[in-house]
């Protein structure tokens, strides 16, 4: 989640997002999903949709340790290949 100067660079897509109460708003780098299991798949959608709804009502520290939790679990101590950044932010 960086910002590079230069020429021909894709610009970011921005988005207003209004929180209810409770709401959960998680942002992630690539590297999350770039993370490989020893078979060579990755962690992707597949992995990373049931997350927020089996976290539902739990506060942000937990959704972060169990998201944590999944991805080493899936990578089965394989190297990781890009930095991870996860920032996640809710409404109390």
């Amino acid at each position: 989640m960086g910002l590079f100067a230069g020429e021909g660079l894709i610009p970011y897509e921005t988005r207003e997002v209004h929180l209810g109460k409770r709401d959960l708003l998680m942002v992630a780098s690539d590297g999350l999903g770039d993370i490989r299991n020893r078979s060579g798949e990755f962690f992707q959608d597949s992995q990373l949709r049931p997350t927020p709804t089996e976290l539902s009502g739990r506060d942000v520290d937990s959704f972060l340790e169990h998201l944590v939790r999944s991805a080493t679990t899936f990578s089965g101590g394989q190297p990781l290949l890009d930095d991870i950044t996860v920032v996640a932010v809710t409404r109390t």
